[in-house]
């Protein structure tokens, strides 16, 4: 149970790994981490991502691999703008994992893959993340870093 992190730096291309295991069965964790209100809970308080009205699931809009869902603002605080997404899944494989590769401004690439793994009666939650950024890559790695820590720190509390 915890977290544990991995950082791989390659001209500015940052790959990031995070696990955390819980004590929930995968279908609870699933359900959990597509939706809004669990995003929201992982993320909080440092950043809060907008979402269009009456969207509860981020999987509901996935019709087409590689079509945006929606655009999301990234609010650091929940209010200051800092970042803006147009989130895009690539692929879902329903209770098991997703990617997202969304183009956002401040990344010149973006890939998020989540995985969920069985372990005995818990589930292990596996992000791992890949992306180059446009400018201060050592300064936006860090930050990245930290905003995931915070999410497993915050899956541990909800989930746990």
């Amino acid at each position: 149970m915890g977290y544990c992190y991995f950082v791989e730096e390659y001209l500015s291309v940052f790959s990031l790994r995070f696990e955390s295991t819980v004590r929930k069965e995968k279908n609870t964790c699933w359900n959990w981490i597509v939706s809004v209100d669990g995003i929201r809970k992982e993320m909080f308080p440092l950043i809060r991502m907008t979402h269009p009205s009456g969207v509860s699931d981020i999987t509901v809009r996935f019709v087409n691999a590689g079509q945006p869902l929606y655009n999301s603002w990234m609010l650091l605080f929940g209010f200051i703008p800092i970042d803006m997404s147009r989130l895009t899944m690539i692929s879902i494989d329903k209770g098991e994992s997703f990617v997202e590769s969304s183009q956002m401004l401040t990344m010149k690439t973006w890939r998020h893959k989540r995985t969920l793994f069985t372990a005995g009666t818990n589930t292990k939650i596996v992000d791992e993340l890949e992306f180059e950024p446009r400018f201060l890559p050592s300064v936006t790695a860090w930050f990245i870093t930290r905003i995931f820590r915070l999410r497993h720190r915050n899956i541990m509390k909800h989930l746990g």
